[in-house]
């Protein structure tokens, strides 16, 4: 988790912010993939939300984007937790010291 969002619960506010969730979940998907501020402004137009510069996207990148990623992190560590099985718990079993061959000589 970065240090921006770890203790910052509040509601993102930006142009992208206000975007559907879907739509939202699409620009992070082209940043994952590398695409260009520009190409990504350009897709929004594309499919009908006109009106973001590059500007929109970069603060997007550095603030909401990180969330989304802090976030996917979140949920990738919970879902190897819950494929590690229980540790068996020790307390329940009697601690029983083992004894060689060699214990038993000189007895």
């Amino acid at each position: 988790m970065n240090a921006n969002t770890q203790y910052n619960h509040r509601r993102r506010t930006g142009k992208v912010a206000r975007l559907p969730r879907l739509i939202r979940l699409l620009v992070n998907t082209m940043l994952d993939e590398g695409f260009t501020y520009m190409k990504i402004v350009a897709k929004l137009e594309q499919i009908g939300y006109p009106g973001f510069f590059h500007q929109n996207i970069q603060r997007w990148k550095d603030g909401g984007y990180q969330d989304h990623l802090d976030a996917a992190e979140r949920r990738r560590a919970r879902m190897e937790m819950s494929l590690i099985p229980p540790r068996p718990n020790e307390a329940a079993q009697p601690c029983i010291p083992s004894v060689s061959a060699e214990d038993h000589r000189g007895i």
